[in-house]
């Protein structure tokens, strides 16, 4: 690859605001194709499922007052205020619904993939820099344009964050640049706890630059230091994890990490094949020499801390035996699309017709992706049929998660026999977590206000008065493992994933893209009958 370094560069000036950036015309065509296929992808991902941690968000946004929300974010989700109060101002536009709800992340990801761009486009030029953002909606990472929750956001500022710095490092008037990096900071440190990883690159690019400059840039440091005071809102949301006991599987390891760098590069493996292969057998369309980048050591920086984020995540996690989930390091998803761009456009020498035909695939597989889930994946108007499913018996959801999902997309006289029973010691024995116990309980969600129907009881209470009743879970659970160690017996009513009761190690969570006939996460509807008491 062909680098420009601007190395040599007088150390007492700033580096100029150059590169292969596209002609006008070329980038406004591109950039509507862009837009008009992004908004036809949010239409159609935007009927999915409005699941738990969606619901979390949609209950503390309509908290009735900000003083009330602000607690329920302190106890119950654990994020810094700012998500619940931009979709708090959203549906009080656009009313309570799944759009009001999400649109601040459908905008708040197109803004960001907008940021990369314009970042991409300065280094690169416009073809690969269009070629990237393709690669990267293209991906799962799209799923979190329709996720109302923080991600969008964190993605967002992060791209706004990368966009100012590198023109507040090489503009020489770059007053509004400096105020973009220090806005761009304190939305990005007020979004997540997580953020300060997208932070700390920043700061060790800071010091290569100093090593190749020999000069500080105090106004940029400031920028990027002071609106850390922000973090201090941290503290008594990370208090509240204390004691949590996390469901293992979902555990941070050194194989969870390997598992984001695989699944980031199994989303595009096939198109990038596709892509490769044209451009084997369509030469005419490389030129014979390449143009290169824009790059200096300290972008190169930022890059490298951003893609290891993962492996420092799980590491810190796995001090504290917690979860680790791809989402938390959504930044890093942006750098290793376009950092695969860049590497495959220059390396072999994409012209323009070359790259926007890569980013046509690359769009084609996202509308593909997203029509497939338009028609297959449960949406928030499907119900499992409970209604006339032995109504004469409670219904009781075997995870917390589920109740509260329930509560919210279920008919009244489902809710009027719903349940969710407690047993603490043997959640901890069975599955090896107290989530839904010592953190976002639902009876005590209730308690505080929150608008879930269904009755929570302990276990005991519920299997000594109701002989007979309907579980929906699956078998893995602590639910029925407890009822069959009671000496319960089960009738399997529906089996949605199409798996073996008899055979617990053989199932698996069905892919929620192709998943049929029920939006939960459970798959599996028993008649339990408890043995006659003694």
């Amino acid at each position: 690859m062909n680098l420009v370094s601007t190395a040599a560069q007088d150390t007492e000036t700033l580096e100029p605001t150059t590169g292969p950036q596209g002609g006008g015309a070329q980038f406004w065509v591109a950039f509507a194709v862009l837009t008009v296929t992004y908004a036809v992808a949010a239409f159609l991902e935007g009927h999915k499922f409005v699941w738990f941690d969606e619901l979390c968000t949609f209950y503390i946004a309509r908290a009735p007052s900000l003083t009330t929300l602000w607690h329920w974010t302190l106890k119950y989700d654990n994020n810094p205020p700012t998500v619940y109060l931009l979709a708090r101002l959203s549906m009080k536009i656009f009313g309570p619904g799944a759009l009001g709800l999400r649109l601040p992340s459908i905008l708040e990801f197109y803004a960001g993939s907008m940021g990369m761009l314009l970042y991409l486009r300065r280094k690169v030029g416009t073809p690969i820099a269009v070629f990237g953002v393709a690669m990267l909606w293209a991906s799962g990472t799209f799923y979190y344009a329709i996720e109302a929750r923080v991600y969008a956001l964190v993605f967002m500022s992060f791209s706004f964050l990368l966009l100012s710095w590198d023109t507040a490092t090489r503009s020489q008037s770059r007053k509004l640049a400096l105020f973009g990096v220090a806005a761009s900071n304190a939305v990005l440190l007020s979004a997540h706890v997580f953020a300060p990883l997208c932070l700390y690159p920043f700061l060790a690019a800071e010091v290569v630059r100093y090593l190749r400059r020999r000069k500080p840039d105090y106004p940029l440091y400031a920028a990027l230091v002071l609106p850390m005071a922000i973090m201090a809102l941290y503290i008594p949301l990370i208090l509240v994890y204390r004691g949590l006991m996390f469901w293992p599987t979902y555990r941070a390891s050194l194989h969870r990490a390997g598992d984001f760098y695989f699944v980031a590069w199994d989303w595009v493996a096939r198109p990038l094949c596709v892509i490769l292969l044209l451009a084997i057998v369509w030469p005419r369309l490389r030129p014979d020499r390449n143009k290169g980048s824009q790059f200096v050591p300290e972008d190169w920086a930022v890059f490298l801390c951003i893609m290891i984020n993962p492996l420092l995540l799980n590491l810190v996690l796995m001090t504290r035996h917690a979860s680790f989930f791809d989402r938390y390091t959504i930044s890093t998803y942006g750098v290793i699309y376009g950092g695969l761009a860049v590497l495959i456009g220059l390396r072999l020498q994409f012209r323009p017709a070359m790259a926007y035909a890569a980013a046509l695939i690359m769009l084609f597989v996202l509308v593909r992706y997203a029509h497939r889930n338009w028609v297959a994946r449960p949406r928030s108007d499907d119900q499992v049929g409970l209604a006339t499913l032995r109504p004469d018996l409670p219904i009781v959801a075997g995870d917390g998660m589920t109740f509260i999902e329930m509560s919210y997309h279920e008919p009244l006289d489902v809710l009027r026999r719903l349940y969710y029973i407690k047993n603490r010691a043997a959640a901890i024995q069975y599955e090896h977590s107290n989530y839904f116990y010592d953190f976002e309980a639902p009876d005590d969600m209730q308690r505080a206000g929150f608008p879930i129907s269904g009755t929570v009881e302990p276990y005991s209470e519920f299997v000594a008065s109701h002989p007979r009743f309907l579980i929906y879970a699956d078998p893995w659970e602590w639910l029925p493992r407890k009822l069959q160690d009671d000496g319960a017996t089960f009738t399997l009513l529906r089996d949605f994933a199409g798996e073996n009761f008899s055979e617990p190690g053989t199932i698996s969570f069905p892919n929620p893209a192709v998943s049929t006939g029920t939006p939960y996460l459970e798959t599996h509807i028993f008649l339990v009958t408890m043995p006659p008491k003694k």
